[in-house]
């Protein structure tokens, strides 16, 4: 014997179904829709109610101030110096970390730079394992490979 609340529960079930194949997206979303009609959430701004709004415009304001505090940590950091090592005459600087960006100086070895931020990505170059290096020298702001740069304690 089947209660009313199972076929009640039964038929909003296929309700569901046929609605999502009638709108051609699945169930979950059509849930979804329906959640956001009545709590007023959704993930497009321009159509949630006033208070949802509200809630999503203090959560991105707090998400730019925990971005500006980072900004703010990485650029007080200590500008550290570092000197060019490698086995040639000079180093290239790039534009881009990468052997396919244009070359914007060519640094003599043994010059000190300034160390600006090592890349988070690590790539093999010539079977050495390392990061690119951002640095400042004559004026210009560039990319080097990491590990011809000798940090200066």
């Amino acid at each position: 014997m089947l209660r009313w609340g199972s076929i009640g529960l039964l038929f909003l079930i296929i309700i569901l179904l046929v609605s999502s194949l009638i709108i051609n997206r699945s169930p979950l979303d059509v849930i979804r829709g329906i959640w956001g009609d009545v709590s007023g959430y959704s993930d497009d701004p321009m159509s949630m109610n006033k208070q949802a709004l509200r809630s999503y415009v203090v959560q991105q304001e707090e998400i730019i101030d925990s971005l500006n505090t980072e900004l703010s940590n990485c650029n007080s950091k200590r500008v550290r110096a570092g000197i060019v090592d490698v086995n040639t005459l000079t180093l290239n600087m790039r534009t881009k970390p990468s052997l396919a960006s244009d070359v914007i100086l060519r640094i003599p070895n043994g010059t000190e730079v300034t160390v600006n931020y090592f890349d988070t990505e690590k790539y093999y170059l010539d079977g050495i394992q390392g990061q690119w290096c951002n640095i400042i020298h004559a004026g210009q702001v560039g990319w080097v490979w990491g590990p011809y740069i000798k940090l200066i304690e």
